[in-house]
């Protein structure tokens, strides 16, 4: 233990460096660390980024996504509403919360209404409906 004492005190210019030399390399590998992980994170972004492009590109336009008939109202009143429903459509998604303004007026006053959606998606056909109030998410 002397000896251990006697050597360490003998050479503390020697272990100070040796500590030095260690926390440099220490941060050194830290910052190269946070540079790993922020490049990660690019290139996560760029091909989520990419995926989202080929997405848009190559699938979406081979979907074929139509609305065939869509009637608007309640009971024994019911208002056509093909072609506002198919004006609204972008990159074959109809997405829309159904209420009175797709119409532009009510056509049931004071009556909980409801669509009846007749669509096509690529070669099959599809019914859904939806009540007022409610969003629309075809296909």
């Amino acid at each position: 233990m002397e000896k251990l004492k006697k050597w360490s005190n003998e050479n503390q210019g020697v272990l100070a460096l040796i500590s030095l030399i260690v926390t440099f390399f220490l941060a050194l590998f830290k910052a190269w660390t946070a540079l790993i992980i922020f490049i990660s994170l690019i290139l996560f972004i760029a091909v989520v980024w990419l995926y989202n492009i080929v997405y848009r590109l190559i699938i979406l336009r081979h979907r074929r996504f139509k609305i065939i008939k869509a009637e608007y109202g309640s009971g024994n009143t019911f208002v056509d509403i093909t072609n506002q429903l198919n004006d609204l459509v972008i990159d074959n998604m109809l997405n829309v919360k159904l209420s009175n303004g797709i119409l532009g007026y009510d056509p049931a006053p004071n009556v909980l209404k409801y669509v009846k959606i007749k669509y096509q998606l690529n070669k099959n056909f599809f019914n859904k409906k939806f009540i007022e109030g409610k969003m629309i998410n075809l296909p």
